[in-house]
């Protein structure tokens, strides 16, 4: 079974992409029968970023933050020829509870606009949880880009993955970001505020929108006036787990599952 979290950009933001120009970016050209589905897509081997930890993993074991310096590929820059990628992005992870884990991507270079939550909602301090106390594991593989969070005691195989960014396609420029990971299960709830039919989230190649929009209801695919970036993961085994995406920008997600 696989699954797949907002990922093949190229195809949804640029609707009218014509097989010539998809290859000549160095990327993938399939012509598929699905509704919605695309037929450009990035190719996870040449997009993306790198971890210098080139022989070994790192692993969230002594409860400890933990950070890394993220490379851009080189072979990146062709894959975008519209807008620039920036060369290096800083990686924090940071434990600051048992059941809340906290992932920064940043712009090493140049200090940005981040949303003042912290006086009013009180995010936690990033303290010291060692590994026993937690109720999930994180691992940082060297080479490609590659974060995971499990959650443990679950699962046919003793914890089941969270977050999985394996499948590739990070993109960070100064005023586009693109972040894929694989999904637990296709149950997922949250993120809006927009227009739909139900509240468990439609997953066929579907694209949410979040601008916070004076809007009037009724509208499909259509932004409402509500910003709300939480996503909320029914497992397979009952269990749930919420993301929370702290960005005060528009955002948009693809949700797409397949066995």
């Amino acid at each position: 079974m696989k699954k797949l979290f907002t990922t093949l950009f190229l195809s949804q933001t640029e609707k009218n992409l014509k097989e010539e120009e998809c290859k000549s970016r160095d990327c993938h050209w399939s012509v598929v029968n699905d509704d919605g589905a695309p037929w450009c897509y990035l190719d996870r081997q040449l997009t993306g970023y790198t971890n210098p930890l080139s022989a070994k993993s790192t692993k969230l074991t002594n409860g400890q933050s933990f950070e890394s310096t993220l490379t851009l590929k080189t072979t990146a820059h062709k894959l975008t020829p519209t807008f620039k990628q920036l060369p290096r992005l800083k990686l924090t992870v940071s434990p600051l509870n048992e059941h809340i884990l906290r992932i920064r991507l940043i712009d090493p270079a140049a200090k940005r606009y981040e949303v003042p939550v912290q006086s009013v909602f009180n995010i936690p301090s990033a303290t010291n949880w060692a590994r026993e106390n937690r109720a999930y594991d994180v691992s940082l593989s060297g080479g490609d880009f590659h974060l995971k969070v499990s959650r443990r005691g679950s699962g046919s195989n003793g914890s089941t993955t969270l977050l999985d960014t394996s499948i590739g396609g990070l993109v960070y420029s100064d005023q586009f970001i693109h972040f894929a990971t694989y999904l637990a299960s296709p149950d997922v709830y949250g993120f809006g505020e927009n227009y739909h039919l139900s509240f468990r989230r439609e997953t066929n190649y579907t694209t949410l929108p979040i601008f916070a929009r004076d809007h009037l209801v009724g509208d499909l695919d259509s932004p409402y006036y509500g910003h709300h970036p939480v996503v909320q993961i029914v497992e397979r085994d009952g269990k749930a787990h919420g993301l929370f995406l702290l960005n005060s920008n528009a955002m948009g997600k693809l949700w797409w599952w397949w066995w």
